[in-house]
């Protein structure tokens, strides 16, 4: 569904960086606790994020009844660099960066239906995606 770096304010808040890098899986039932599912707390109302109890970390996060879950890539625990094709592809909410990103990946107001943005953030008109 989307590989990519989120600004929103949710994201934001929850990792306490921004952007966030997050891979969507679907169906959201696709991704399954393996180990240690008793460690896992849910919390949220509109968006939910499953943490471990005992650490911290983030397990994965998205809209309660949505298609899909957002995991990030370190929680397949890859060695080195991540291999190209779980590279982030876009921006989303790229209106709620810290910073402008100049780099060649598409940006997007919002979600990939909103407009889309320069990397200084001014809407660009009439583009394609």
């Amino acid at each position: 569904m989307f590989n990519a770096l989120c600004h929103c304010p949710n994201c934001t808040r929850n990792r306490g960086v921004s952007p966030v890098h997050l891979l969507a899986v679907t169906p959201a039932a696709g991704v399954q606790i393996t180990q240690g599912e008793d460690k896992i707390t849910t919390v949220g109302t509109t968006v939910t994020r499953s943490f471990c109890s005992q650490c911290g970390c983030i397990v994965n996060q998205g809209p309660v009844g949505g298609s899909f879950r957002a995991v990030s890539p370190v929680t397949f625990h890859l060695p080195g660099k991540l291999p190209e094709e779980l590279l982030p592809k876009v921006h989303l909410n790229y209106e709620n960066r810290h910073l402008d990103w100049n780099d060649d990946l598409p940006k997007f107001k919002m979600f990939g239906n909103s407009p889309r943005m320069d990397n200084q953030g001014n809407i660009i008109e009439d583009k394609e995606v």
